[in-house]
């Protein structure tokens, strides 16, 4: 996930962008790990989808499936996150809050 905050510019260079359906690899995960959510991970995360939505505005570029991919993974990374249940009730409420906004995108 330590990417997420960056690989959108390279999305809006981008002639074409595709996806596969395999995991050409694995994660591993351990104490401390960066794939270990916590708080501080989230919030992160947060602030590159908050990066990446003003990127896409101000280009009027159409991620729709990135979008929805990334949220997505929030929404997991929230249920596994070693986080109190009201954080994880805020940080959920934070998601719904962002998918609000892609209406406009997501034509939904």
């Amino acid at each position: 996930m330590e990417d997420q905050g960056t690989k959108f510019k390279l999305y809006f260079k981008a002639n074409k962008i595709v996806t596969v359906p395999d995991t050409p690899y694995i994660y591993r995960k351990r104490s401390g790990s960066i794939m270990n959510p916590t708080e501080e991970l989230l919030e992160d995360m947060a602030k590159g989808l908050e990066i990446l939505l003003y990127y896409a505005d101000i280009t009027d570029f159409d991620i729709d499936f990135c979008f929805r991919e990334f949220l997505g993974r929030m929404e997991y990374e929230i249920q596994i996150a070693k986080l109190s249940e009201e954080d994880k009730s805020k940080f959920r409420e934070y998601i719904e809050g962002y998918k609000q906004k892609l209406r406009k995108y997501w034509g939904d």
